[in-house]
């Protein structure tokens, strides 16, 4: 009885902890409130030379095309507290959303359209 019991318990954590990973896409607006009202790390994903030419305020620089130092700088960053990604337009966050998901990383959020959505949704104002 106490092996059954066991069993369904350590089913259920693992399965716990599957559906606790999560990648959440997010629009401009939303992504920079939930950045607001939590504590999580803001990365860019882009290239030096993108991320030299103009980024969004207070992110770190870690390119997604660059594998063994991204897996290296992400390997320093707590997986329980949120992570906040953004390349140029989508594409490699979301590749990137996938990868950290796959390392652990709990939660994900993702900017729509990536720094160019951000870029025209902040000359709009």
């Amino acid at each position: 009885m106490n092996k059954t019991v066991l069993t369904y318990l350590v089913v259920f954590c693992f399965c716990f902890s599957l559906s606790a990973q999560e990648i959440i896409q997010l629009d401009v607006k939303p992504f920079l409130a939930k950045r607001a009202e939590q504590k999580g790390t803001l990365v860019d994903v882009r290239t030096t030379p993108e991320f030299n030419q103009e980024h969004i305020k207070d992110a770190i620089h870690i390119d997604f095309l660059q594998s063994a130092r991204f897996d290296q700088k992400f390997a320093e960053i707590d997986k329980s507290t949120p992570v906040f990604l953004y390349c140029a337009a989508g594409g490699r966050s979301n590749a990137a959303a996938q990868k950290l998901k796959n390392m652990g990383f709990l939660k994900i959020y993702d900017l729509k359209g990536g720094f160019s959505n951000y870029k025209k949704i902040r000359s709009e104002k």
